[in-house]
C-alpha cells in the first residue's frame, strides 16, 4: 500500500480536495473520503484516505477502513505527529462513524479530521443525532491541554447542507451541532470530554452532510476520540410515505 503524503508550508492551500461530495447509493465514492491534517510551526502535512483504501459493500452501503499500522504525518524526514488508529464507516442512509488517536510531535500540533461531503437525496423533514468523545493522556509529565479549533471553538463540529472540512474557506455548511471546547490532564494522567445532541428536528430540506474534528494538542502527549453523526427523515414522514405507498397499491389492486 503506497501512502501519498503532501508536504506544504503553513498557509499554502491544502489539497483541493477530492473530497467531492459523494452519493453512495451509487458506489461513485470520491477519490478521497477523508483528509487528515497535523500542522506543526512552519511544516504542515497532509494524508489523504482514498477510497481505494476501504471496502464498500453495495448491499449495505457501507464504505469502511481500518489502519493498520501507525502512520506518521512526515515531511522530509521530520515526523511532525502520529496517526496510532482510525476507524471509519459512511453509510448512505446517511451516517458518518469514526475512531481515531493521534499523537502530537516534539511541539504543539494542531490537527484537522475531514470527512467528505456525503451528498443524498433530498430530505424535507429530517432529524439527527450527532455526539462525540474524547481522551487525551499526558505523555511527558507537564500535563496536557486539547483545545478545539471548530466554527465556534468546538473540537468536533457537525454540519449540513454544506462542508464542514472546506480548507481554504473554513466550514460552510448548517451547524447541526458543535462541541468539546477543551479538554486538561494533570501531569501522567488523562482528561476526557464528551458532547452530544440527541434525535432533533431540522427544518431545513437537508440534502448533504459532513464532520470536522479539529484541535490543538500540547508536545507529545496523545489524543483519542470517538464520533457518530446520522440523519434520517423524520418517523412521521417516513410513515406518511409508508400510508401513501399502500394506498396507491391498494388503489392499482
Amino acid at each position: 500500500m503506497s501512502i501519498r503524503k503532501s508536504w506544504m508550508g503553513k498557509g499554502s492551500l491544502v489539497a483541493l480536495c477530492a473530497l467531492m461530495s459523494v452519493s453512495l447509493a451509487s458506489a461513485d465514492l470520491p477519490e478521497i473520503m477523508f483528509e487528515l491534517t497535523a500542522d506543526a510551526g512552519p511544516i504542515s502535512v497532509t494524508i489523504p484516505i482514498p477510497s481505494a483504501w476501504g471496502t464498500y459493500d453495495p448491499e449495505t452501503q457501507i464504505w469502511s477502513w481500518t489502519l493498520e499500522n501507525d502512520l506518521p504525518f512526515e515531511a522530509n524526514g521530520q515526523v511532525v505527529a502520529t496517526l496510532t488508529q482510525f476507524d471509519v464507516m459512511v453509510r448512505e442512509d446517511p451516517e458518518v462513524n469514526l475512531n481515531f488517536a493521534v499523537q502530537a510531535g516534539a511541539g504543539d500540533t494542531t490537527f484537522s479530521i475531514a470527512s467528505a461531503l456525503l451528498t443524498f437525496a433530498p430530505i424535507s423533514n429530517a432529524q439527527g443525532i450527532a455526539s462525540a468523545a474524547m481522551t487525551i493522556t499526558d505523555q511527558n509529565g507537564d500535563g496536557a491541554m486539547l483545545t478545539g479549533i471548530g466554527a465556534t471553538g468546538g473540537a468536533y463540529l457537525a454540519q449540513y447542507n454544506g462542508w464542514a472540512g472546506d480548507p481554504i474557506n473554513g466550514p460552510s455548511g448548517t451547524t447541526f451541532h458543535e462541541g468539546i471546547t477543551n479538554i486538561m490532564a494533570d501531569p501522567w494522567m488523562q482528561g476526557t470530554a464528551s458532547t452530544g445532541q440527541g434525535w432533533t428536528a431540522i427544518s431545513d430540506t437537508v440534502n448533504d452532510m459532513s464532520a470536522l474534528i479539529s484541535f490543538s494538542l500540547t508536545g507529545q502527549d496523545l489524543a483519542s476520540g470517538t464520533s457518530h453523526y446520522e440523519i434520517v427523515p423524520e418517523p412521521a414522514a417516513g410513515m406518511l410515505l409508508i400510508v401513501a405507498g399502500l394506498f396507491a397499491a391498494r388503489r392499482r389492486s
